[in-house]
């Protein structure tokens, strides 16, 4: 028997995969992930791989350990003539011959093989490491502070002097999504060309080969454009949030991205309102339940991994007070009240099937109230929620309370529990309403899966037309690949749209005020304290603001 340095394994994807071979690797351990510095085979992030998502690890000649990283690293073990794989929650004994894919058993799966080492490898003794993205992503982050650098603009040198000072510009860049596209420079890029070229599913769930290829083209283009000037914003979306759909859903909407657009150039104006979010000094209860939310939707694995990243954001208000009414104008312009965290009307939760209490905006003097009249609330409450199941006399029988929301503005509400401020219930009836087999919802293979279930939220605020309890609702996003081709011209198009791309604002411009203006530390517990959402790198967020500040307006 061979010993162990007599030996090297391979990792060999599957050959409806594409069937490239990767190695040989003469160590102990292999490491695939998402970071190129500590991983052999580097993986994208935006397709769910974790930072160090799982190790083949060598005890002797053909003792193999297959080790997840982490309990939130999904793998799926293909033992020899099994006919379906078993997901690992420990570190597992694996065979050469055996096989593993990882975040869904639809991906594409690695085959180890272990054979005797090359005459010719390592003449020098060093370990064969696997494509690492470490040294190109230098070289990109060099040419682009360059170019930053030499723009002029003293927005630009102030916060390129704070990335540069404060050593953040030593950190590696996470380049890999768009370098894995191009050709063979990445190990990933068989991951993704070979299982786009075979129409084959690729991540999570069935992914149509249009979509796939959509992405790769997108991703193409990115990465043979001139620079900085060739950046479009939708370039930066991917860059910021990791999101290759989104990049192609704000590509193919003309109408979404410059709304997307619109709204982060009115946050700039606005920027000390997020002050909970620039200043880690600064108390904020908006802070603290903006964490809570983050926390809740993290864990709803029923949820694709591109609309958490927008849903987090939902949750993000102006402002440092976490107020648990509000009033806003709704679909049809005018006010109504709104609660919890995501600030949903009940309208919205009843056709998303959240269960709330009836509420009713008005305008009066909280003195001028009497919340234990029953019959004067029933016939106050009534009116706003016609079309819902209440009666009068169940109305007469219920308890009410109020809440100041403005100067002479008042929430009436009924008492009792409410989803809408149960965070991990309103996260859990969001899942359901928003999941894969979800009504009126293109599959999450879509480009537009995650901007449409952003929509749907909203869109639950039109009266009739947003009903999502019904068989089939009259708004339907299944249908098409633009959301303002879903909408049409309707009347409520203005709205939806509106507050769609607000959300997709804050998902990049937000995580980008933290990273400019904080510590490592805060922005990790902020953002994310356990990496499942990497935060975006400095150079990109100095690209973001540059573009908007100096292109945008």
């Amino acid at each position: 028997m061979a010993s162990s340095k007599d030996l090297v394994t391979y990792l060999r994807i599957a050959p409806e995969f594409g069937g490239d071979r990767f190695g040989p690797y003469d160590g102990l351990e292999i490491v695939l992930g998402s970071n190129p510095d500590r991983c052999h085979i580097c993986l994208p992030a935006a397709l769910g791989i974790l930072p160090q998502h799982v190790s083949v690890i060598r005890q002797g000649p053909l003792n193999l350990i297959l080790a997840p990283s982490e309990r939130t690293a999904t793998v799926y073990l293909w033992r020899k003539g099994a006919r379906r794989p078993s997901q690992l929650h420990s570190p597992t004994a694996i065979q050469p011959g055996e096989s593993f894919a990882l975040v869904t058993e639809d991906g594409p799966r690695f085959i180890l093989e272990v054979e005797e080492a090359p005459e010719e490898l390592h003449e020098d003794g060093s370990e064969r490491r696997g494509p690492s993205g470490g040294d190109m992503a230098k070289e990109v982050k060099r040419q682009t502070l360059t170019e930053l650098l030499t723009l002029g603009p003293m927005q630009v040198l102030q916060r390129a002097w704070v990335f540069i000072s404060s050593g953040a510009i030593l950190k590696p860049r996470n380049i890999i999504m768009i370098v894995m596209v191009g050709g063979s420079m990445m190990v990933a890029s068989g991951f993704g060309l070979s299982s786009c070229r075979s129409k084959q599913k690729l991540v999570r769930v069935e992914r149509s080969a249009e979509d796939c290829n959509r992405q790769v083209e997108s991703l193409s283009n990115m990465r043979e454009g001139g620079g900085i000037s060739s950046l479009q914003y939708s370039d930066l979306a991917f860059m910021i949030t990791g999101s290759t759909k989104l990049k192609v859903a704000l590509e193919d909407d003309n109408i979404l991205r410059a709304k997307v657009l619109s709204h982060a150039q009115q946050m700039l104006s606005y920027e000390s309102d997020y002050s909970w979010i620039k200043d880690s000094d600064a108390q904020s209860t908006q802070r603290v339940a903006f964490r809570r939310w983050r926390e809740a939707i993290r864990e709803r694995q029923g949820l694709d991994v591109d609309t958490r990243r927008l849903l987090i954001w939902m949750a993000a208000r102006r402002g440092s007070r976490n107020n648990e009414w509000i009033s806003k104008p709704n679909s049809q312009g005018d006010y109504s009240c709104a609660r919890g965290p995501l600030s949903l009307t009940y309208r919205q939760s009843v056709h998303l099937e959240i269960d709330a209490q009836p509420d009713v905006y008005t305008v009066n003097a909280m003195s001028n109230i009497d919340t234990n009249d029953k019959e004067a609330m029933a016939d106050l409450i009534l009116p706003s929620i016609s079309g819902f199941d209440l009666s009068t006399e169940d109305a007469i029988e219920r308890d009410y309370d109020k809440k100041r929301v403005g100067d002479g503005e008042v929430c009436v509400f009924q008492t009792g529990a409410d989803q809408r401020i149960q965070i991990n219930r309103m996260a859990g009836a969001l899942e359901q309403a928003l999941g894969a087999n979800a009504n009126a919802l293109p599959p999450t293979t879509s480009n537009n899966s995650a901007i449409t279930r952003i929509a749907k939220v909203f869109a639950a605020d039109v009266r009739t037309h947003g009903d999502f309890r019904r068989q089939n609702p009259r708004i339907d996003f299944s249908a098409t690949n633009r959301l303002s081709t879903a909408l049409g011209d309707a009347p409520y198009a203005e709205y939806i749209t509106n507050r769609t791309a607000g959300v997709i604002a804050r998902a990049m411009m937000l995580p980008c005020l933290a990273v400019l203006n904080n510590t490592n530390d805060y922005i990790k517990e902020l953002l994310d304290p356990n990496e499942q959402f990497k935060k975006p790198d400095e150079l990109d967020c100095i690209v973001l603001d540059y573009k908007i500040r100096r292109e945008g307006g």
